[in-house]
């Protein structure tokens, strides 16, 4: 008996002393890691840094797309003096999931246009507190009262269709982002975006705003030149419509209950200036027509590219709903197949290139050490075709957001909205419930083809477009 016990001491102080030995180790080679700097190319120039190879490469996701490729999961580069760090693998986003922070110096690009007063400046205790004030208006019960406005601009749009000419080529890029435009305009601002002069307004004085932003990385808008001029005049308009749809809102007693609280309410209540109300509405604006736009647009393009999968989803409306029946809160959830067509959009499109955090400390990051309020991007687009998770990234195919594809992968791989910090794109669910009121009698009555070959490319910049108007027809089923 004395030998069992004598034994087992001995037994378990040799483990103690290996897993002591295996600790140390393990320390060793984390210290070692964590001082080394994180992996990426020299400076190409001494003021700009790499900012020449990023608009060399066409654009920061395609530069992240040749940077992780060259030097793995996480790397880093710099932008004018910023050193930055990606990230793109499920287990580095994992880590900085808890980050609510955003880097401002990342988006000083759109700053002119949404200005420094915008939710997408505002961190800490300010960025919280809008966040929670404002993501009221995507709760799900305010949604379902969406659904009933989202039918009426689609069946808009539909009777439009419904009077082109058989084999007529429409501009899809064009009409989709009209109705993505009435749609965010009148569900977040009220009825006063129902007048036609009011929409064209706005999406001319955008159109301007927008381009001329996304033109500003490789060509900065010079004081007094006639772009600053154009674009100076351009916002002037932009903030005059949202203006007149402030007041229209305040003025209007005859509001009922269940109307008070969609997102221009909630922005009224807890603006504590003209400045930030204009600002946070602007941004709201732009990021729900330019994600939910651009969606949309590359959806109905992969649809007409692949008739069988467009006849799988219009198979899945004609089963799931009554005739004329239309997508509400009740019934979005027996139209999976339709969802995993979305979802492979976001991805296959990189609708959304990437997001970036920040730490108010020093941190590890992959074992390697990160100097406090370092920039870090969640290079999502990356992520999203990286060949371990999506095999033929480039190819099309709805099947791998089947239910047991899904299992096989870790949750982050697919994040196209962002995941840190419950800083998830406030408005995703509503794009999806946009997409699918306008889907479901559009593909229900109507095949989408290509109006011939066409030689079509993602333009990425903060959200992807298609490099030109694509043209489709229509054939009635």
């Amino acid at each position: 008996m004395f030998q069992i016990i004598l034994f087992v001491i001995l037994l378990t102080v040799i483990i103690i002393l290996a897993s002591y030995q295996s600790l140390k180790v393990y320390r060793a080679y984390y210290t070692s890691q964590a001082s080394l700097e994180v992996p990426g190319p020299e400076r190409t120039e001494e003021k700009e840094g790499n900012i020449p190879d990023i608009a060399a490469a066409g654009s920061l996701h395609e530069y992240l797309v040749k940077l992780h490729k060259e030097y793995g999961p996480i790397t880093s580069f710099w932008m004018g003096d910023n050193h930055v760090v990606s990230i793109a693998s499920p287990e580095l986003f994992k880590q900085h999931q808890h980050l609510f922070d955003r880097p401002p110096e990342l988006f000083k690009l759109f700053e002119p246009m949404l200005g420094e007063n915008s939710i997408q400046y505002a961190n800490e205790s300010d960025g919280k507190t809008r966040r929670n004030n404002y993501d009221k208006a995507f709760a799900y019960d305010k949604m379902k009262g969406y659904y009933f406005t989202l039918q009426e601009i689609a069946d808009e749009m539909i009777d439009k269709w419904s009077n082109v000419p058989t084999g007529e080529h429409i501009a899809l890029n064009t009409s989709i982002s009209a109705y993505a435009l009435k749609v965010v305009l009148v569900v977040f601002f009220g009825e006063h975006f129902q007048k036609e002069e009011d929409l064209l307004s706005f999406n001319k004085a955008y159109d301007v705003c927008w381009t001329e932003m996304e033109k500003s990385l490789a060509e900065t808008l010079s004081p007094g030149s006639d772009r600053q001029k154009r674009f100076e005049k351009a916002k002037a308009e932009l903030r005059g419509v949202i203006k007149s749809a402030v007041e229209q809102r305040r003025d209007d007693d005859e509001t009922d209950d269940t109307d008070t609280d969609i997102l221009i309410d909630m922005l009224l209540e807890h603006s504590p200036s003209e400045n930030q109300l204009f600002a946070d509405s602007v941004t709201y604006a732009v990021g729900g027509v330019h994600t939910s736009s651009n969606l949309m647009t590359w959806a109905l393009y992969y649809l007409a590219q692949n008739q069988e999968v467009q006849q799988k989803v219009h198979q899945e409306i004609m089963s799931a709903l009554q005739d004329d029946e239309g997508v509400d809160a009740n019934n979005m959830g027996d139209l999976p197949y339709m969802m995993q067509v979305l979802q492979e959009t976001l991805r296959c499109a990189v609708v959304a290139p990437w997001a970036a955090r920040f730490e108010h400390k020093d941190s590890v990051l992959g074992g390697y050490h990160i100097p406090k309020d370092t920039p870090v991007i969640h290079a999502l687009g990356v992520m999203l075709h990286d060949e371990k998770y999506w095999p033929r990234p480039d190819q099309f195919d709805p099947e791998r957001f089947s239910p047991a594809n899904v299992k096989r992968r870790p949750t982050l791989a697919f994040s196209p909205f962002g995941f840190a910090g419950k800083r998830i794109c406030p408005g995703y669910k509503f794009a999806y419930a946009e997409t699918c009121v306008l889907f479901a009698p559009l593909l229900r009555k109507f095949e989408i083809q290509m109006a011939g070959p066409q030689s079509i490319r993602g333009v990425h910049g903060l959200v992807t477009h298609p490099s030109e108007e694509i043209w489709i027809t229509l054939r009635r089923r």
